[in-house]
């Protein structure tokens, strides 16, 4: 009887999972890079988890049992959520440490997803340290280009 209750609590669980699971569920890697998405759907609501690593010049993390350690990287995590329509979501959230709010449009191809950096305004907490979320975006595109691709991965 036990064993009974016990498969149908599990049924019902994995069922109630693969509900919450949508097809661009999955990680999602710029080829050669330490840059990840973690892409997660539930119904029309999607959530995106970024992931990169960034140089740390001059920074010093204080581990909190007296001990320092200053890296030379630092992990960054980003997270922002949208509404998707058909294959394409448009998200807000925090990047940059919390300086910077951006908006991006993800496009999903495939195995792929295509993110375009929309619009970046700095946040209060960026404004408080002298940030300029706009410049940090023309450094950026500079850089790496208004838009990059992901590859899927997991």
């Amino acid at each position: 009887m036990q064993f009974r209750l016990l498969a149908a609590m599990a049924a019902a669980f994995v069922t109630t999972l693969a509900t919450a699971a949508g097809p661009y569920d999955g990680i999602y890697n710029v080829p050669n890079t330490a840059e990840f998405l973690s892409v997660h759907q539930n119904g029309n609501h999607v959530i995106i988890g970024g992931f990169s690593t960034v140089p740390a010049s001059g920074v010093v993390f204080y581990l909190g049992d007296g001990q320092v350690f200053p890296p030379d990287r630092a992990d960054n995590w980003e997270l922002f959520s949208g509404d998707i329509s058909g294959s394409t979501v448009v998200v807000t959230g925090e990047m940059a440490f919390g300086a910077c709010e951006a908006d991006k449009r993800l496009v999903f191809t495939g195995s792929a997803v295509v993110v375009t950096q929309l619009f970046i305004r700095t946040t209060p907490i960026g404004y408080r340290y002298g940030v300029s979320c706009p410049s940090y975006q023309n450094y950026f595109v500079s850089r790496l280009g208004i838009t990059r691709t992901y590859i899927r991965v997991f």
